[in-house]
């Protein structure tokens, strides 16, 4: 047994040979205290994100696709349209008043399908406008070119809007000559977004829905007026001599 203690050795540090040598063989060097004083300064310089931007980001580092994450509701819809989406959810929550957190997960699943709506409705009016608004682009070009060139021609007259119709009829004729379907592809987003929109409040108000209340007796109640009697004894008949077939009672499902 070897009486001298094993002493406590500093941090290898790896040197790797030459490409041209063998890539997994390694010379094991120990750290020098000053490499080992330099690593432990840059550590305490190394303080990690001070923003709250920084933070949040740095906090998803090893989140991997997220479906199991805790959702945060500012995530929903993209940033530029958080604040509208968060007044329109409030809106479908003070409407529709979830009592529970199911019914509430469903008024935000429903206000979020009626904002999809209302993108889908968006993104179309963009796209009947986006032929006026570069017509418009090219007009202000070439009156910028004959302001800067002195041209002395008459510029050209500013471009009108187009009807919605004729704007649609183009779309069509295009997308059949470039097999390019954007209307098409807006009208299914739509569809399945309304179907979707439909079958949560569906599911809301069946959920939400309360239970028929059952119908009020009578103050004064014997059981000869809540039973329905199919023979009455005569008045100098005995009681006892007479059978009593009362009906079942209706049940409320």
């Amino acid at each position: 047994m070897d009486d001298n203690p094993t002493q406590p050795q500093a941090p290898a540090e790896v040197q790797p040979q030459s490409a041209i040598g063998n890539p997994q063989s390694a010379i094991l060097t120990p750290l020098s205290e000053t490499r080992l004083a330099a690593n432990r300064a840059n550590a305490l310089r190394s303080t990690g994100p001070k923003t709250p931007e920084g933070k949040a980001r740095s906090a998803l580092n090893a989140l991997t696709h997220g479906l199991r994450a805790r959702l945060d509701r500012a995530t929903l819809v993209p940033a530029t349209e958080r604040d509208e989406f968060a007044l329109f959810l409030e809106d479908f929550r003070r409407h529709l008043d979830p009592q529970s957190p199911l019914e509430d997960l469903l008024v935000e699943r429903i206000a979020l399908l009626g904002w999809k709506l209302r993108r889908h409705a968006q993104a179309e009016a963009r796209l009947f406008d986006a032929p006026y608004d570069e017509a418009l682009a090219k007009h202000e070009q070439q009156l910028e070119h004959n302001r800067r060139y002195r041209v002395r021609d008459q510029p050209p007259p500013a471009p009108a809007p187009r009807a919605a119709g004729d704007l649609l009829a183009q779309f069509v004729r295009t997308a059949a000559e470039n097999n390019v379907d954007v209307i098409g592809t807006l009208l299914r987003y739509d569809t399945t977004t309304q179907r979707a929109f439909t079958q949560a409040l569906h599911q809301y108000r069946l959920l939400h829905a309360t239970p028929a209340d059952p119908p009020a007796q009578p103050a004064n109640t014997d059981l000869h007026h809540h039973f329905h009697y199919h023979h009455h004894a005569p008045a100098n008949e005995h009681p006892a001599a007479t059978e009593i077939h009362p009906s079942p009672p209706h049940l409320l499902i």
